[in-house]
């Protein structure tokens, strides 16, 4: 879809490894029910990676496969627990991450406000919760030390965007709003200075936040692509 939904992660990951690519967006119903039927999605599920002749679906493989292939997964002798460490960060991201993915759906329910205040509770159960853990995992300033892996992108998309959405309705920026949490913080600057991210972030080609109505035409589109209205 033409927005940044459960591929941003992906699209993150991508532009850290130096990578290349297209933005392919569904617009109609017909273009998801046309990769439907050619096979193109093994789960019926977007988003979809086409590289080198394959089509690579679900979020998670996806991002393995291009940790796998360029370099992010850390250095090369992790421990079992270290690698275990940098999944518990990437799995914990995704669960905080979700309830923003769904703000623009939820506007269509509620008022702005009450949408507000929801995710705002939520930001502020789960930054406490990402502080302690990467205390425990200890980035200085990534999770392994020195050396950017797919767990770091990950986490800096998610609080990225979780600001941004917050950031566009109480008018805070993301450090007001992380200046809390000093780990937390230090990864989010470190991602975010790094140079092919910042060339992304101020790119054309960076999706617009989906707030006001940015969420409206977004929400629209995906419910069109889906099939749940005409």
């Amino acid at each position: 879809f033409n927005g940044r939904g459960k591929a941003d992660p992906v699209r993150f990951v991508l532009e850290a490894a130096g990578l290349e690519y297209d933005d392919v967006f569904l617009t109609s119903r017909q273009d998801f029910l046309d990769l439907i039927d050619e096979g193109t999605l093994d789960f019926s599920q977007v988003p979809v990676l086409q590289i080198n002749g394959h089509n690579l679906v679900q979020t998670r493989a996806i991002i393995g496969f291009i940790a796998d292939s360029y370099g992010l997964n850390g250095p090369s002798d992790l421990s079992p627990l270290q690698k275990y460490q940098l999944e518990e960060v990437y799995q914990g991201s995704q669960d905080f991450r979700s309830k923003f993915v769904g703000a623009p759906f939820a506007l269509n329910r509620m008022p702005a406000e009450e949408m507000l205040q929801g995710l705002t509770e939520h930001f502020n159960k789960w930054l406490p919760l990402l502080e302690k853990l990467l205390k425990r995992v200890g980035p200085s300033p990534f999770c392994c030390g020195i050396t950017l892996s797919y767990a770091d992108v990950v986490l800096f998309e998610s609080l990225l965007f979780a600001t941004e959405i917050r950031g566009a309705y109480s008018k805070e920026d993301a450090e007001t709003q992380l200046s809390q949490f000093p780990t937390v913080f230090a990864l989010f600057s470190a991602v975010k200075g790094l140079p092919r991210i910042q060339k992304y972030l101020q790119s054309p080609r960076r999706i617009p936040v989906p707030v006001f109505e940015e969420a409206t035409r977004y929400t629209k589109e995906v419910n069109i692509v889906l099939g749940r209205e005409c």
